[in-house]
Formats: C-alpha cells, sequence, structure tokens
C-alpha cells in the first residue's frame, strides 16, 4: 500500500510539473513537440519490452482486428489531447489546462452514464451540477467559454471511454497507441526537415536532448500511474489524482504569473468544491462496500517497477 501511494503521489506530481518542461522548448511549435512525443515515447517503450522479455508476449496478445481498431481510436484521442496539452502550455494557459484535468473526472462519470449505463448516486449528480456551474463562473471570468479546458477534459474522456473498451494493459496498450502514431509522426518530421523547419539537430545539444527526453516524460508518469493503480483501492487512487491539477495550477500562477482574477478564483473554488463533494462521497461509498473497491488487473499488467 505504501509503495501504491507513493508511485501515485510520483506520477501526478510529475505531470502536474511538466509544464515547467515544456515551457524549456517554447521555440519549438506545439507539432512538432508531440511528434517528437509520440516516436520517442514509442522507442523508449519498444526498449522496456525488449529489456524485461516481454517483446513476444506483447505481440502475442496486440494481434487481431478489434484490438488494433481500438488502440488506432484510442491513439487519435491521445493524440490530440497531447498536442492540446503542448500547445495550451506553450500559449500560456497552464491554469486553464489545470481547469481541465478537474473537470476530466467528473465528465468520465457523465460518459459512463451515457456510454455504460452506469448509475449516479444523490450526492455524484450534486458534484457534476456544482462543477458546471463553476465552469460557467470561469466562463464569465475569461469572458467566453473556457474551450482550451474543455478540450482536454473532453479528448482525455473519451479516450478513456475508448480505453475501457481496451484489452491491454497499460504498458501494452501506451506501445501500441505510439506505434499507430509512428509511422505518420516519422513521415511529418521527415518532411519537416526536408523543407528547412525541422528543430531535431538544428538547435544546441540541451535543446535536442529535450527533444529526445519528450518521451520518457510521456511515459515515466504514466508507469507509476500503472503501478499505484494496482496496490491502492481506486477511491484512494481518485483521491491522489487531483494532485495533478493542483500542482499545474500553482506552476501556472506562482512561476509564470499566469492572470488570475477574484471571479476565475470563485469558480475554480466552486469546481474544487464540487471535486471535493465527488471524493468524500467515493471515499465513503467504497468504505461501506470494500470489495468494490478492488482493483482487477488483466493478465501481465505488472509493469518495469514490478520486476523485483
Amino acid at each position: 500500500m505504501k509503495t501504491g501511494i507513493i508511485h501515485g503521489v510520483v506520477a501526478f506530481t510529475l505531470w502536474g510539473f511538466m509544464p515547467i518542461y515544456w515551457k524549456q522548448l517554447d521555440g519549438v511549435s506545439a507539432v512538432q513537440l508531440t511528434l517528437h512525443r509520440i516516436v520517442w515515447a514509442h522507442i523508449i517503450l519498444l526498449m522496456i519490452l525488449f529489456a524485461t522479455g516481454r517483446w513476444s508476449d506483447f505481440r502475442e496478445q496486440a494481434r487481431g482486428k478489434k484490438t488494433l481498431l481500438t488502440y488506432a481510436l484510442a491513439s487519435l484521442f491521445v493524440a490530440a489531447n497531447w498536442a492540446l496539452d503542448v500547445w495550451a502550455v506553450t500559449a500560456g494557459y497552464i491554469v486553464q489546462s489545470s481547469l481541465g484535468y478537474f473537470i476530466t473526472p467528473l465528465l468520465n462519470v457523465c460518459f459512463g452514464v451515457l456510454f455504460f449505463k452506469e448509475k449516479l448516486r444523490l450526492w455524484q449528480w450534486v458534484a457534476i451540477a456544482i462543477a458546471t456551474s463553476g465552469v460557467l463562473v470561469c466562463a464569465i471570468a475569461y469572458g467566453a467559454f473556457p474551450w482550451v479546458s474543455f478540450s482536454l477534459a473532453l479528448t482525455f474522456s473519451i479516450y478513456s471511454v475508448t480505453k475501457k473498451q481496451a484489452p491491454l494493459n497499460a504498458l501494452y496498450g501506451l506501445t501500441l497507441e505510439t506505434a499507430v502514431l509512428f509511422p505518420p509522426a516519422v513521415i511529418y518530421l521527415i518532411v519537416l526537415e526536408v523543407q528547412g523547419v525541422g528543430t531535431f539537430g538544428h538547435v544546441d545539444v540541451l535543446h535536442n536532448f529535450l527533444l529526445v527526453g519528450c518521451g520518457l516524460c510521456t511515459i515515466l508518469p504514466l508507469l507509476f500511474f500503472a503501478s499505484s493503480a494496482q496496490r491502492i483501492p481506486i477511491t484512494l487512487l481518485g483521491m491522489l489524482q487531483y494532485i495533478f491539477p493542483t500542482v499545474m495550477f500553482i506552476v501556472g500562477v506562482v512561476i509564470y504569473n499566469e492572470a488570475f482574477s477574484t471571479t476565475k478564483l470563485i469558480g475554480f473554488c466552486i469546481v474544487w468544491g464540487a471535486v471535493a463533494l465527488y471524493s468524500c462521497d467515493e471515499f465513503i461509498y467504497y468504505k461501506k462496500h470494500p470489495k468494490q473497491a478492488i482493483i482487477q488487473t488483466p493478465r501481465g499488467t505488472d509493469t518495469p517497477f514490478d520486476l523485483a
């Protein structure tokens, strides 16, 4: 349990501080950064599979038309989320991005009701209604609908819905998703290079290193998250996940001095209240029904952290 909590805290903290990394690559377009995330993440994942002797098992499990189609669809939405995330950070929308990741879990709940006929308890409905009002307050504060927040939440929620139907574990699934995206990403990077607007190899050593590091930054938090998800109840994991947008919010306001008015603060507080209400309801429910909080993991869900 202790190891699971530590890995969860590490994963969400890394995600929260990720804007600092992307800010170091401000001169690189969001499209190129996303392509480098895909390419280098896939290369690193392949190295992990070969180093841990899982390549054959991955190939066996990744076969099948349905599996490939599921992960092809998932890859489109995760790529869209990565691109939006990088663009939002480099364009100065870190605070609005954090709002998106606050409302993502609640949007996931709505999709659960729509697509999987999941039933909500009274206080969950109340939490969603409160969160909606908070978003409306933020929209008034921004003077427009916070489309960055909503787009990030929507793409990741659709990705989550797709992944709910996916048969592979986190490591294999991410490897297959990046495998789908890898060929077009490499081709596009070559085209950019031919056009003379490619970045890699045309900047200083530090920036080249940071571009390669995009892959590690992408998969490292996911591996810690996968390890945590296997070790702790889903309720505790759900509460830990709010470390991510909280840290991101602090980074945007404190480090990068993004504008944050009193009205925005009120909107965020309403959303935070909704999140707290939803989390408390989950905690109380699963404390009364502990068996439903047990996470069932499919074959092969161990990660590189579980090899000892």
